[in-house]
């Protein structure tokens, strides 16, 4: 299992999160809504900046970070 798989796992078991939604975030096909965005940063320790939707994360998890959107 590499990392990524291991912190999709993570997420899957502590958020409670469907591999399907992780993968659709992690592939591109969707974006996370506000509240999982916030539920995200919670999780990694992250800042999220909503500046009318010009959304920005701010933190230095980046080895923690499993897909771009991260």
């Amino acid at each position: 299992m590499n990392k990524n798989e291991k912190i999709q796992n993570d997420l899957i078991n502590d958020l409670g999160l469907s591999s399907s939604v992780i993968s659709s975030w992690c592939r591109g096909y969707r974006t996370p809504t506000i509240s999982n965005l916030e539920m995200l940063a919670d999780y990694f320790k992250i800042n999220i900046i909503d500046s009318e939707n010009n959304i920005e994360i701010i933190g230095d998890n980046s080895s923690q970070r499993s897909c771009a959107f991260l």
